[in-house]
């Protein structure tokens, strides 16, 4: 089936009651890029729930 509608790359699939849809698969990412740069201007790229270091975090790990 993907032959013969000239689909090369990855698909997406959906069930609708009786029939399925094939479609090319969209690109999740585009304007990812942008969308990084601009939040960095806005300074809006923090973390939402910034995590406390503990005790042990700043004696006991170590990062490999």
């Amino acid at each position: 089936m993907l032959e013969q509608t000239s689909i090369q790359a990855d698909v997406e699939l959906e069930v609708h009651e009786d029939y399925l849809i094939i479609r090319r698969a969209s690109s999740v990412r585009t304007g990812w890029d942008e969308a990084f740069k601009k939040m960095a201007e806005l300074q809006d790229d923090v973390l939402e729930d910034a995590m406390d270091e503990t005790n042990w975090d700043l004696t006991e790990w170590e990062w490999q």
